[in-house]
């Protein structure tokens, strides 16, 4: 596989998200590989699997340290693998070198920041199932490895990752199934191209446990691709095969409130630089989680940023906060509520209980208020520039950029929310925020 080719993969596949960073990857209950791929495909879709975790073995990489690491489920045949990089627990910021070989020189790499974990989707070349990094000297760090699929072809596949798009979501009983189109949609190419989704899995409001099944239509599930969790939201990003129509199935074990998003696809033929694309599309963004406490116990502003991603898609009504439906103070409320902060329920009384902090030191949780005296509008920041935001009736909750010029325009203050133990005990009220 030429450098070139890497080069530009990286660029166009680079893909995060808050849930896989600091979390394990979801492995199928059948990892085989390939399931109902094209007989021409070389690309093989494994669904999730975690290949590798550096503080369950070999420890920290280093500063300046080279490290062969063997990546399970990844076949010695293999030439390329799209894979999760997760970077953790570095106390200073710094970067990995990706390495065709463990002497050779840097194709690739990845910067991470300092007490924060950080994630990224990208296609990187393997050899004898081995893949190779090499730590800059500023910082040593922890290193995760998910496995999303390989190719054993001498070429390495197009992957392309794309801005999210909504294939299902909504509450889904017990054995509901839909069968989604994704081939020739969203700008994706045909079915005879298209090899391989790249999906991000949330669900939610589940009272007891399962999996989300997703494989390709006219074949049988080989087992769940994401988990389904009682009490408790989760996320997951799974690479699956979609076969030769190019159609997607995906069912439920258990009932819950599931939503699955394209964010990107493997297909074969030449790479993003040789081939136009009727709908260009951007990556996502990378997203910074909350650093995690010395201790190693649950860090409260990561639980309130969790809290408030889990409810983005919800409605927006006024005086809501929660379940399933909030208003602006009323998700920030909830959120930190998760987190064991109380907080009231107007945002300008939540600015009262907050520490003032300047926008260049935003953190992960924090929350920014608008409208000058009035305070009338509250949101949390939950990492790289994006705050999750209950805007109004007709948007319900969404993601907003924290530099979007309406909300740069009308940015009164910051405030950081104190500790548990130091939170305010104001009573609750019902007025909106």
């Amino acid at each position: 596989m030429h450098t070139a080719i890497v080069g530009v993969l990286l660029a166009t596949v680079t893909v995060a998200t808050s849930a896989v960073a600091g979390s394990p990857a979801y492995a199928s209950d059948d990892p085989t590989p390939g399931q109902a791929q094209s007989s021409s495909s070389t690309f093989h879709a494994v669904g999730t699997v975690l290949g590798y975790d550096s503080a369950a073995s070999d420890g920290p990489l280093k500063r300046g340290a080279a490290r062969t690491i063997t990546v399970a489920g990844l076949p010695a045949d293999a030439h390329s693998a799209l894979i999760v990089l997760t970077a953790h627990h570095a106390k200073a910021r710094g970067d990995l070198s990706i390495r065709r070989t463990p002497t050779g020189g840097a194709i690739a790499r990845f910067a991470f920041p300092a007490r924060a974990a950080k994630s990224t989707i990208i296609l990187v070349p393997v050899s004898q199932g081995h893949l190779f990094l090499k730590a800059s000297k500023k910082a040593a760090v922890d290193v995760t490895v998910s496995l999303l699929g390989y190719d054993v072809g001498p070429v390495a596949p197009r992957a392309k990752g794309r801005t999210a798009v909504d294939l299902a979501r909504g509450k889904w009983a017990v054995g509901s199934q839909q069968t989604i189109a994704v081939a020739h949609q969203y700008g994706t190419p045909r079915a005879k191209k298209l090899v391989a989704a790249l999906v991000r899995i949330t669900t939610r409001h589940a009272v007891a446990a399962g999996g989300v099944q997703i494989y390709p239509a006219g074949s049988a599930p080989s087992g769940p691709v994401a988990p389904i969790t009682a009490g408790h939201p989760t996320s997951t990003i799974a690479l699956v095969p979609t076969g030769q129509t190019g159609q997607l199935n995906i069912s439920v074990t258990e009932a819950a409130r599931v939503r699955v998003e394209l964010i990107g696809y493997v297909a074969n033929g030449p790479s993003a630089a040789q081939e136009s694309d009727p709908q260009p599309t951007a990556p996502a963004p990378t997203t910074t989680a909350a650093p995690a406490p010395a201790n190693g116990a649950a860090n409260p502003a990561a639980v309130a940023v969790q809290y408030a991603l889990s409810k983005v898609g919800d409605k927006y009504v006024a005086g809501a906060a929660g379940p399933d439906t909030f208003d602006c103070s009323g998700l920030t409320m909830a959120a930190w509520a998760a987190a064991g902060v109380k907080l009231t329920h107007l945002s300008y009384t939540q600015y009262d209980q907050t520490q003032r902090t300047n926008l260049a030191d935003l953190q992960p949780g924090d929350l920014l208020f608008y409208f000058g005296d009035g305070l009338h509008h509250v949101t949390i920041y939950v990492g790289n520039g994006q705050m999750a935001n209950a805007a109004n009736p007709a948007s319900g909750v969404i993601i907003s950029a924290v530099n979007e010029p309406w909300y740069a325009q009308h940015l009164t203050g910051v405030g950081r929310v104190a500790a548990p133990a130091a939170a305010a005990t104001h009573p609750q009220q019902s007025k909106t925020g």
